[in-house]
């Protein structure tokens, strides 16, 4: 495994964790109060509920966006959290997520006060929502293949918890009655803004699905994108049966990843549906030569490697 995967395999790790804590903490909270601090309390709850879910609601409305209409089975409202259809919650997100930090890194009067109350409310609604419409999508789309995006279901578990632990400190504040202040200001402010948040939201799906090319575009990945830059420096020439740039990276490539299939054949299938979604995601925003350029020279120790293996592995059967 690279070192990539290893630190995001150990970031996911950790989050996973911090989540886990705060779901026992709360849990313990519930029924009475901590007699003793814990180390690194308020730096752990950050991590789980604001820096985590914020991270990946960036990432789920710029990483994931839909390539044709028929990608998904839903129709725009299978695009209602891509692009600048899910930036339409940041606005509420944002303030959402201030309020909760300020309480978490030590203001009682703030975590004990109704406007709070209320946009942590607004807080687990949303990710309980993206978590639920993760696995909803799973089961309802009809985009198929290797790289089926719905395969990003085992990320539902993502948005779920946080959503929990919120609701259980709402729970605990409730319970011991330690909320302050009125109720019907920020209920007057915030509930407006929620609802021309999701108006905003609908109409903006509606916008970018039919912005949509009705046909599957060619899926292009990272080393084809490279092979795009200038031919004095990636030596590409097209290829008579795609159309398409090739150049000696590119077939490189091609030969570990056969290699790489024949050797470990459930490894190869893990890894390239992970590459199936995040590759054309990378390649889609290659769009100058000298951008491919500086792709194709960062691809070259990996293009080094892949050869020297695929020719290890060829004097191994010659011998």
């Amino acid at each position: 495994m690279s070192i990539g995967g290893i630190i995001v395999l150990g970031a996911f790790g950790l989050y996973g964790l911090s989540l886990l804590f705060c779901l026992s903490m709360e849990l313990m909270l519930i029924r009475r109060p901590l007699t003793f601090r814990v180390p690194g309390l308020k730096l752990i709850y950050l991590l789980a509920l604001v820096i985590g879910p914020t991270a990946m609601l960036l990432l789920a409305t710029g990483a994931f966006e839909s390539d044709w209409k028929g990608m998904k089975g839903l129709g725009w409202w299978g695009v209602i959290h891509e692009g600048y259809a899910g930036a339409m919650l940041f606005p509420i997100w944002a303030v959402s997520q201030l309020s909760l930090f300020g309480a978490i890194v030590g203001r009682e009067r703030l975590h004990k006060s109704k406007p709070n109350f209320l946009m942590m409310g607004i807080l687990a609604a949303i990710c309980l929502w993206y978590g639920y419409s993760t696995l909803f999508e799973r089961f309802t789309s009809t985009y198929g293949g290797e790289g089926d995006p719905s395969g990003r279901a085992m990320f539902a578990m993502i948005p779920l918890l946080p959503g929990f632990v919120l609701i259980l400190m709402m729970v605990r504040v409730w319970r011991r009655g330690e909320l302050s202040g009125n109720w019907w200001l920020p209920t007057s402010i915030l509930g407006p803004g929620v609802v021309a948040s999701l108006i905003a939201k609908f109409y903006a799906a509606q916008r970018l699905f039919d912005s949509l090319p009705d046909v599957e575009p060619h899926r292009c990945f990272i080393v084809t994108a490279a092979a795009s830059g200038h031919p004095w420096l990636v030596g590409s020439r097209p290829d008579l049966r795609t159309g398409l740039r090739e150049n000696r990276q590119l077939r490189r490539m091609r030969a570990f990843e056969s290699l790489l299939q024949s050797l470990a054949p459930r490894f190869h299938r893990r890894l390239r549906q992970v590459y199936n979604i995040v590759g054309p995601v990378v390649a889609n925003r290659i769009r100058t030569p000298l951008a491919a350029d500086a792709i194709y020279l960062a691809l070259k120790p990996l293009e080094w490697a892949a050869i020297l293996v695929v020719r290890v592995c060829a004097l191994g059967d010659v011998r």
